[in-house]
């Protein structure tokens, strides 16, 4: 599989990621985690174990990786401000995820873009086929 190039600069500077992530998820941020953690507990588990080393790629606030129950949780995002928002013992990895990633080969079992998912799917619904 061919990838495009990686993003040659950050699309926007921390300080406006942080504002948009403010904008868009700030609102109803214990609504959105207690809907992850229906999710997680009712749905996502049935397919992820205790076991599994997940990365949430485009974590968002981490409300996926958060309330998923695993031993070893990594969560990748642009926005310096996703840190803050993570429970502790999920490693953090703030980079865009074109570029190569800085993990050991092997330490990850899943790679969820959970957050992006959620995210893209509601434009994609507005817009015809």
């Amino acid at each position: 599989m061919n990838l495009p190039p990686p993003m040659s600069e950050t699309p926007h500077d921390p300080k406006e990621l942080e504002k948009i992530y403010g904008r868009r998820f700030d609102e109803h941020i214990l609504y959105r985690d207690q809907i992850w953690k229906l999710l997680t507990s009712e749905f996502f588990s049935k397919y992820i174990s205790s076991e599994h080393r997940p990365l949430d790629l485009g974590c968002g606030y981490g409300e996926f990786i958060n309330n998923i129950r695993c031993a070893h949780k990594f969560a990748m995002d642009l926005n310096p401000g996703a840190r803050q928002r993570l429970r502790p013992r999920i490693r953090f990895i703030e980079q865009d995820c074109s570029l190569p990633w800085d993990l050991p080969e092997n330490s990850l079992d899943l790679v969820l873009p959970v957050t992006s998912l959620s995210i893209c799917l509601p434009r994609m619904r507005s817009q015809p086929p």
